[in-house]
């Protein structure tokens, strides 16, 4: 759910020969020196982005504690122990030399004939893994005018990831009217990410507090899209079905924390912590079934002037279900040893045997929860043309939605937290064109969207986030954000390949959905909240065009390569405003994640096929 514009993919359906196509590559990306990639034992299958199960959780978990939480309550030591030494004993990562890169893929395409009619076919493979190593540093400051630093840490990041893609498509084309369409995809994305924190700390007050986490997170999508588009005398209709199942699994997350000894100097598992090492495992599943209907009619005028009506219906339905546990050692009192020692030294077979350290559940209750959203819309859209350089191409769009979030867990006895976000909106867009010359537009532009919280944002889960560095935690009192749009844009055609474009622009922002900074146990969490109000202006230039012109300016004779070559330039000036009510006092920021001035610059080569 956003508030921005859609993405719309299309491969080409029927090719006019057969295409074969293979390429791989090899290299090394920056930061992935000798001696400076984190790493740590993993699975045969990592190099393809599937973990063959040494990662999941463990068998005696499974066997003895499916349905229950682990604790020494329900638990024999012996049992304790055995869940304990189930785990991998392996928390200190270790550097390794120069870590290559790699990528291959491969498309095939034809066309081919069935009972006198084309049948397109397209079916592309893909796979790439990467390696890279960061070192940066993380700070955190409190208050404004004089900024008081909370944390100061020096942070190295390893990851290696794995992208793998599979795409497939079949076009059928019944007559000149009626065609059929039906696509496949599956991706897969990967990380095995290593991260070591270190610095001080004025939350707990210590002077250097190191955590070393260690993590690998698969994320899957399965895809299948079937449409047609069918043409009658007056009238045309195209319809979409799609299915789709998106998976991520979160396995055997693990983490170390040590602190310095004030006396000493040394590095320490911390007392601070009760359970200073943890392990997690979980995963979340969503279905999305949905659909969509256009019916397109030309009307006829008196003024012979052109008149298109858009009519649709959409649908869509998403369940999403996730189910994480938490699980941490902890010392008994006076039975902890040497705590200078690294994990796997600590937990050693006779200090778990003994009940030294103890395996604990440590699952919350919103670890579990189960969520939903049914959206059904219908939209009417007229393109009119007023005169013969004024179009006009105005509509509206009607969307309920029903959002519901549970979150409860099996392992606590917390009562459940429901949460249900029932919208009802209408959105209206106009769009007015004005043809000032033979390649000369000069557009006006007004709509109102919206943004609606994710399902996972609207739940109390959390878990932390690698790229931040902090953790992240949904809020179940969001609501939706309102966003009115207004563009003027003035547009110079010089040729079919090149382009001249000069805006400004304008967004209101009602109730606007931005990620906070909140305290937390142990430091600060990321989470969303609705501004009170908020407003974005800017400015935009682009430039399309061919070396032709070059050529010309220099005094050179223009070839047909010339004008086949080219550059895009295209610079904005953005300026961004959120209002924020917090602890009765109003705050104003600037959008997250925009920035003040952008460019875009590429060259290109047009080919007509």
């Amino acid at each position: 759910e956003f508030g921005g514009g859609v993405v719309n993919i299309n491969t080409k359906e029927f090719q006019d020969r057969r295409i074969l196509t293979q390429s791989a590559s090899f290299g090394l990306k920056q930061g992935s020196a000798a001696g400076s990639f984190l790493t740590y034992s993993g699975g045969s299958l990592d190099f393809l982005g599937f973990d063959d199960g040494t990662r999941s959780l463990p068998g005696s978990i499974q066997r003895l504690a499916s349905d229950r939480p682990v604790n020494r309550t329900d638990f024999t030591v012996a049992e304790l122990a055995e869940m304990g030494k189930s785990f991998k004993n392996e928390w200190t990562p270790r550097t390794t030399g120069v870590q290559p890169s790699f990528s291959y893929a491969t498309l095939f395409a034809d066309k081919f004939s069935v009972a006198d009619r084309d049948l397109g076919f397209l079916f592309s493979f893909s796979l790439s893994n990467g390696f890279a190593s960061q070192d940066r540093e993380e700070n955190v400051y409190e208050g404004s005018l004089s900024p008081t630093p909370r944390s100061l840490y020096s942070v190295s990041d390893s990851k290696g990831s794995v992208l793998m893609g599979l795409t497939s498509s079949m076009t059928y084309k019944f007559s000149d009217k009626h065609k059929l369409k039906g696509s496949f995809v599956f991706s897969k994305d990967s990380e095995d990410r290593v991260r070591i924190s270190a610095g001080p700390n004025e939350d707990y007050g210590t002077a250097n507090l190191q955590q070393t986490q260690l993590a690998f997170i698969e994320r899957g999508l399965l895809s299948g899209v079937l449409n047609g588009n069918h043409s009658f005398q007056r009238s045309e209709i195209d319809w979409v079905f799609s299915l789709s199942r998106a998976k991520r699994e979160d396995l055997d997350r693990r983490l170390s924390i040590y602190e310095e000894n004030a006396s000493t100097g040394d590095l320490m598992l911390s007392r601070r912590f009760t359970h200073p090492l943890t392990r997690i495992f979980g995963e979340s599943v969503e279905e999305d079934l949905a659909f969509k209907v256009n019916w397109l009619v030309p009307l006829t005028r008196w003024d012979k002037f052109s008149t298109r009506m858009k009519w649709g219906l959409a649908g869509r339905v998403r369940d999403r279900e996730a189910g994480y546990r938490r699980f941490g050692f902890y010392a008994r009192f006076g039975r902890d040893g040497d705590r200078t020692r690294q994990p796997e030294e600590i937990l050693n077979t006779e200090a778990l045997d003994n009940g030294d350290y103890r395996l604990e559940e440590l699952t919350r209750a919103n670890d579990s929860w189960f969520a939903n959203q049914l959206l059904s819309a219908t939209y009417a859209m007229l393109d009119l043309e007023l005169l013969k350089t004024l179009r006009l191409v105005a509509g509206a769009r009607y969307e309920q939605s029903v959002q519901e979030v549970e979150a409860r867990s099996p392992f606590v006895n917390d009562d459940p937290v429901t949460v249900i976000l029932n919208t009802d909106d209408i959105l209206p867009a106009a769009n007015l064109t004005w043809r000032m010359g033979k390649r000369v537009n000069l557009r006006f532009a007004w709509s109102e969207t919206l943004a609606r919280p994710e399902l996972r944002e609207l739940s109390p889960f959390s878990m932390y986030n690698y790229e931040d560095g902090y953790e992240e935690r949904g809020n179940p009192l969001l609501q939706q954000a309102h966003l009115q749009h207004y563009d003027i844009r003035w547009e110079l055609y010089p040729s079919r390949s090149e382009y001249v474009g000069l805006s400004v622009f304008r967004k209101n922002f009602e109730n606007p959905i931005e990620k906070l900074l909140s305290p937390s146990v142990g430091g600060y969490a990321l989470e969303p909240f609705n501004g009170e109000s908020g407003e974005l202006t800017g400015a935009e230039v682009e430039v399309r065009a061919s070396l032709r012109r070059f050529a010309q300016l220099v005094g050179g004779t223009p070839g047909y390569a010339w004008d086949r070559l080219g550059f895009s330039v295209n610079y904005s000036r953005v300026n961004s405003e959120v209002q924020f009510l917090r602890d009765g006092n109003l705050y104003k920021t600037p959008l997250n994640g925009q920035a003040s001035h952008t460019w875009n610059m590429e060259d290109w080569y047009r080919v007509d096929l």
